[in-house]
């Protein structure tokens, strides 16, 4: 329960005390109109379980200062240059915080929604200090929104674009203060020689005085500015209601500096300033050096590696050819297909667009776009091609953030629940333990010993080391499935991967070749017809529509076709200059029975007249044999799904052999979705690898969604990874090696364990001093890290 809500005299809201006139709604007191209200938009969205994770979490209106500094985010031409999308109804941006420090800003961060209404998502990108956010434009702004990051505390870099040159003044900054520290430190060092050398009995009292009162005035620089960021970090933390682990260091340092001062002010000694500066510079170059790691370690993986598609880009003469995503330049020409997502912010060339913004906004209902007017990188074509202009390159970080969103709010890392658990109880332990360890020695009249341990114990335990090894042993295990061409979306995905005993594979296009597919067209088409049909299957991204494509591209041209559809599972239809042309399923293309017809085939008609149909051969791709005898040695249970007929089926038998293995033809999308839910009915971990067309709802209700890409211009949602269809056959190392990951975190954990408890109970024996713990904290959160790196990289050989 909210403690201020049995309080009085204190706002159950913000927690502030009321001093004036008390404002009362549903037996709650406010300090304000504007903390009523706030409350009252809470409660009605059914979040008041808010107000449990920690009292008066709430926070008031910014003031005028905060109002009148970000006025000129109402200005509309400046805030379209933070969005990275608007629309009616939802606008996205984001914003680089540089006062982002540790996993309660994280929390605290992305969960802006709780004290801004408006606010759809709020998502943290820790290493880049960026927090991405989703709001609706009629309930916020930009502006509030920033007016309450500053009031809380975190105060927006809005330089438009000059993140890097905050970061690279903030480093500046940080080797500003360890110069200080190192020049003080080092001096009052040497200051300090002769009481070292003289069993504190020096000669000259008043040479002494001199020096003690030169090493006072050398730690001051050092406490107010050196260490700074400390108690800046520490103050923050309390302002939000929890706590981080520079609490304890501050808490550290401050008890040596008062202290310090007592015995300096009352000639009983001459402090421990020697032990307070050398403690913080060496805290500074540990953290100095931990952030270098960490960037190094970033696993920051660029867009070009990040997803293997294609554009198509018109060249001279209209020709049209395939170029990798990174390589789209401003005011170059694409053509987008039918269901292709955008890769780049667009104009539109052709007379109109019907764009389905659903993966950035998740409205279905497709938005008409003019010729002229702008379409956002993220959403999909539907209906006919349409011919656009880039206004933008690839986006490096926005339609990944919209790929990740989608398994973000599909699940959450076990390893980060625990993680939290851990790290919600380790400071306060912490902070019992040092205390303990002062009284106990204060108690046995060795003050400076009681000194020693309480700051040792501060400072060298740390839950750091704990936080920091699943994210960087998943991030390098995400990097070097990358560098394989396997990519998968985040952290989660490894752990549902390392769960899995029951894979479904999808037939055509998945572990058949698509490019080796042999086509042959029985029935009457015309020349002119032929073109027709052709240019209506170049609108499709099926695998049997790309065969065509690819076996009559002689017949490709720049026709439109309107009224396009296509529905996943049975067809495509199209017209092109009054005649409607359909290719599919028998009962798609045309209603009536016919006679007997051969049930491996793509039909077509026009005007709702059958004209023939299209027999394709297909091809397994070479290892595929080998994949399936090496996950039925693993007991991975193996499934094969097809929209096809059985002549395969004698094929497939013969690869297969496994007691576990079962083959479905004539499946439709909505068959292959109802199977993989059965198979989780029952309690199995599913992986569905399909070509992420038809296989968009399998792919979704299964554990792990794996799309296979042949280097295609689709781009899917709904699936968890992509991989190149040339590594489809290593998708059984994948699993083995998703295991060895959680094995490596599970040592990590133990290993900082150990850490903990060896360098804790040195330090309750105060022997350890608190310059040592200082330079031993960083060393063993570094070693940490680079061991579950090292351990992943080494596992990771086994992928190539």
């Amino acid at each position: 329960m909210n403690a201020a809500s049995l309080n009085p005299t204190v706002c159950y809201h913000c927690g502030d005390h009321i001093i004036a006139k008390k404002v009362e709604f549903e037996n709650k007191l406010f300090c304000c109109d504007g903390c009523k209200l706030v409350f009252q938009v809470i409660s009605s969205n059914d979040l008041c379980k808010y107000y449990d994770i920690t009292d008066s979490p709430g926070v008031k209106d910014p003031s005028n200062v905060i109002r009148s500094a970000l006025s000129f985010l109402d200005e509309p031409e400046i805030a379209d240059k933070f969005y990275n999308f608007k629309s009616a109804d939802l606008i996205a941006f984001s914003f680089f915080i540089p006062n982002m420090h540790c996993a309660s800003c994280i929390w605290l961060l992305e969960n802006l929604n709780k004290l801004d209404a408006g606010v759809l998502i709020s998502e943290v990108h820790f290493i880049k200090k960026k927090v991405s956010i989703n709001f609706d434009p009629h309930v916020t702004s930009l502006r509030k929104i920033a007016e309450l990051l500053s009031f809380i505390g975190y105060h927006p870099d809005l330089s438009l674009g000059s993140t890097k040159t905050i970061e690279k003044e903030k480093n500046y900054s940080r080797i500003y203060k360890i110069g200080v520290a190192g020049f003080c430190f080092g001096n009052i060092m040497l200051l300090s020689f002769p009481e070292y050398f003289s069993n504190q009995e020096i000669i000259d009292s008043t040479l002494a005085k001199l020096f003690t009162v030169l090493n006072l005035a050398l730690a001051i620089p050092v406490f107010f500015y050196s260490a700074s960021e400390f108690f800046l970090n520490a103050f923050n933390s309390f302002k939000q209601k929890v706590i981080n682990m520079d609490v304890p260091i501050s808490i550290g340092i401050l008890a040596m500096f008062l202290r310090s001062i007592w015995e300096i002010s009352t000639g009983s000694g001459p402090g421990y300033l020697d032990s307070m500066t050398g403690l913080i510079f060496f805290m500074l170059i540990g953290r100095f050096f931990q952030d270098r790691t960490f960037k190094w370690l970033s696993f920051e993986r660029d867009y070009s590696s990040y997803f293997p598609i294609s554009v198509e880009k018109y060249g001279e003469s209209e020709s049209i050819k395939s170029i990798p995503v990174e390589n789209v330049a401003i005011n170059d020409v694409l053509n987008i297909k039918n269901q292709e997502i955008i890769p780049v912010d667009v104009l539109l060339i052709s007379d109109f667009a019907n764009i389905d913004y659903s993966f950035i906004t998740g409205e279905s209902f497709p938005v008409e776009v003019k010729r002229g007017e702008k379409i956002f990188a993220g959403g999909k074509q539907i209906g006919t091609n349409i011919k656009v202009v880039a206004q933008s390159i690839v986006s490096k970080s926005y339609l990944t953030s919209l790929w990740n969103k989608q398994k973000a709010q599909k699940n959450i890392s076990k390893y980060q629940q625990m993680v939290h658990k851990i790290s919600s109880n380790f400071i306060i332990i912490t902070l019992l333990i040092s205390l303990v360890s002062f009284v106990f020695w204060y108690l046995n009249n060795d003050f400076n010993r009681a000194i020693n341990a309480m700051t040792s114990v501060l400072v060298i335990a740390c839950a750091c080391a704990l936080a920091l090894s699943a994210p960087f042993t998943f991030g390098n295990i995400l990097q070097i499935l990358g560098k394989s061409k396997m990519y998968l979306k985040g952290n989660e995905v490894i752990e549902d991967i390392a769960d899995i005993n029951h894979i479904v594979f999808d037939k055509t296009g998945t572990i058949t070749e698509v490019n080796q597919t042999e086509v042959a067209f029985v029935g009457e088409l015309s020349p002119l017809e032929l073109r027709l049909v052709v240019n209506v299957a170049n609108n499709s991204n099926h695998p049997y529509s790309k065969s065509i494509v690819s076996n009559f591209s002689n017949l490709i041209a720049n026709i439109e076709v309107n009224d396009l559809k296509e529905i996943f599972g049975n067809g495509i239809q199209g017209n092109i200059h009054g005649k409607t042309i359909k290719i599919g399923k028998h009962d798609f293309v045309v209603k009536e029975p016919s006679g007997l017809l051969p049930t491996n085939a793509t039909f077509v008609s026009i005007d709702n007249e059958l004209k023939g149909y299209f027999l394709f051969h297909n091809k397994f791709r070479n290892g595929i044999e080998k994949l399936f005898k090496r996950l039925n040695d693993k007991k991975i249970a193996i499934s094969v799904l097809s929209g096809d007929n059985d002549t395969e089926l004698g094929s497939l038998n013969e690869m297969l052999m496994g007691a576990n293995s079962k083959i479905l033809f004539f499946q439709k999308p909505e068959d292959k979705r109802s199977y993989i839910q059965k198979l989780r009915e029952k309690g199995e971990s599913v992986m569905m690898v399909g070509d992420g067309l038809n296989d968009a709802g399998a792919l979704l209700e299964s554990n792990v969604g794996i799309a296979v890409s042949e280097d295609v211009n689709n781009f899917v949602p709904s699936c968890d990874g992509i991989i190149d269809a040339k590594a489809l056959i290593k998708i059984d190392k994948v699993i083995t090696y998703s295991k060895s990951g959680i094995n490596i975190i599970i040592a990590s954990f133990i290993l900082s364990l150990v850490y903990n408890v060896i360098g804790i109970g040195f330090a309750v024996t105060g022997n350890l001093s608190p310059v040592i713990a200082a330079i031993l904290m960083p060393i063993s959160t570094i070693s940490l890290v680079l061991f579950t790196v090292f351990l992943s990289t080494i596992a990771g050989r086994k992928i190539k």
